[in-house]
């Protein structure tokens, strides 16, 4: 999503990060919310405070302010890319469900006959 520029001290789901992991998958699903932000400032700062390199300057930056400012108003997602990736992963888990749900009904019509096939 382009709208935000780029704006480095806020993450984002790219293309490189693992669509089979489930903190990413989490991520996806619930993206940023007003308490995320909160956390990410609150590190920057320490970081900053404690003489280490931070992203807090970052996170004052134009494309971070819009970005975060558009969250706070419920776009969760705000800035994310959405790559094709995690939209095919989407639908081979949602299959994957399906297929769950079949056999699970499947086994209860008939147990004993179903675990001999």
């Amino acid at each position: 999503d382009t709208r935000f520029g780029h704006c480095l001290a806020l993450p984002v789901i790219s293309g490189d990060r693992d669509s089979g992991d489930a903190r990413n998958q989490r991520f996806m699903r619930q993206g940023l919310v007003g308490e995320d932000l909160r956390l990410l400032e609150g590190y920057a700062r320490a970081l900053w405070k404690g003489g280490y390199a931070s992203l807090l300057q970052e996170l004052d930056s134009e494309p971070c302010l819009s970005r975060k400012e558009a969250i706070l108003q419920g776009d969760t997602h705000a800035g994310f890319p959405w790559p094709r990736e995690w939209k095919e992963h989407e639908a081979q888990e949602a299959l994957l469900k399906e297929f769950e749900r079949e056999f699970q009904a499947e086994e209860l019509k008939d147990p004993w006959t179903f675990r001999g096939r």
